[in-house]
């Protein structure tokens, strides 16, 4: 594997404090999982910030920035991962389509060229129409809320980044809608991304549902997307 990640990355994490309700949707799935992932990648605990999703949007969101400011400031990232609840046009943690700028300023102040953006976040990956039916075609996305942040670290000169995020709803990080953005060296960015493994591909989408319930759910966004396929294809 070519991955970007050698020895101990430096990718900050954010997952909510409380529960939804009835649901256990924190502690049952974003904060397990954010703490899976900081462990795969031999991180400290510190590089996990539990956000109080009791708070108002504009809290939540103070406190993501002021998180991102202090990791930049402490060393060049790899990457930002995002376990949380997401819509078309906003995360969990009060950030919404006019706050990418802002929260993508403040990433590349300080990170490589090909940083790695990941929502484990469910509709993120959407365009920003009501229509789900063109969500699960094998390109979209544009003007949704992942096509912003690509277009926008493009625009900021971080022109190889990839942003990876879900189309649909369902768990943080098994979930196999996973449509990605690259940056491919445009100062501009792109119009909207694809799908990494396609539904249509019916046997190797197969493979990357299995897949996503071991290791790879942590690892797949710091591999190319010929790397995963590469993997994936070994048992095809």
């Amino acid at each position: 594997m070519n991955s970007i990640v050698q020895n101990r990355p430096r990718i900050v994490a954010f997952a909510p404090q409380y529960n939804t309700g009835t649901k256990k949707d924190a502690t049952g799935a974003f904060i397990p999982e954010a703490k899976a992932f900081i462990r795969f990648f031999d991180m400290g605990s510190e590089q996990l910030y539990i956000i109080d999703n009791n708070k108002p949007a504009g809290a939540m969101k103070k406190a993501v920035f002021a998180a991102l400011e202090k990791e930049v400031s402490e060393g060049t990232l790899h990457g930002v991962a995002f376990f949380c609840h997401g819509l078309k046009d906003r995360i969990q943690f009060g950030i919404r389509k006019s706050d990418i700028i802002e929260m993508c300023r403040i990433i590349a102040k300080n990170c490589r060229d090909d940083v790695r953006v990941t929502f484990y976040c469910c509709d993120t990956g959407r365009d920003d129409d009501a229509d789900r039916t063109d969500d699960l075609k094998e390109f979209g996305g544009d003007n949704g809320f992942a096509d912003t942040v690509r277009d926008v670290l493009c625009s900021l000169g971080k022109s190889n980044c990839v942003v990876d995020s879900h189309t649909s709803a369902a768990h943080t990080t098994m979930n196999a809608d996973v449509r990605r953005f690259e940056g491919m060296g445009s100062p501009l960015g792109g119009i909207g991304g694809y799908y990494i493994v396609p539904r249509e591909k019916r046997a190797l989408f197969a493979k990357w549902r299995a897949a996503l319930k071991t290791d790879i759910r942590f690892q797949f966004p710091y591999w190319s997307t010929a790397e995963i396929h590469r993997v994936l294809m070994k048992d095809v």
